[in-house]
């Protein structure tokens, strides 16, 4: 799933921004592409790469915790329950940094909807407003 998002990563904003963005300001639909597209199309992909990385390391600690388990070896489950302790904590950490990148994403979308908000009525064209 994460690779797939760290494909379409471009595709999707592209969509999200031809779905909403291009219905409350139709002057700027043909333009080049603005900072905030940028940073959106920036930060999914990075979000799809850390998901990608913690899939990756995920499937890591269960075959080694598997191979711990059919060598029978007190040793060797030690060092492999070490090693698992820092790919959790890479996890963990790869974790907080999604959700800082979440953030930033979140921001930038209420940043989007503050300017449309403050847009004279006759720009609106929400079935929902009046």
């Amino acid at each position: 799933m994460s690779l797939y998002g760290l494909t379409m990563a471009g595709h999707n904003v592209e969509w999200l921004v031809s779905r909403h963005v291009q219905k409350h300001h139709q002057e700027m639909a043909a333009g080049p592409m603005t900072r905030a597209e940028f940073q959106l199309i920036d930060n999914f992909r990075i979000i799809s790469f850390l998901f990608l990385l913690q899939s990756i390391v995920l499937c890591c600690i269960g075959g080694k915790t598997l191979m711990a388990v059919r060598k029978s070896s007190t040793s060797f489950a030690n060092l492999v329950f070490k090693k698992n302790l820092y790919r959790l904590a890479f996890i963990f950490v790869s974790t907080m940094v999604i959700h800082h990148f979440m953030k930033e994403t979140h921001n930038i979308f209420e940043q989007h909807m503050q300017k449309f908000n403050e847009a004279p009525r006759e720009v609106r064209q929400h079935k929902w407003r009046k």
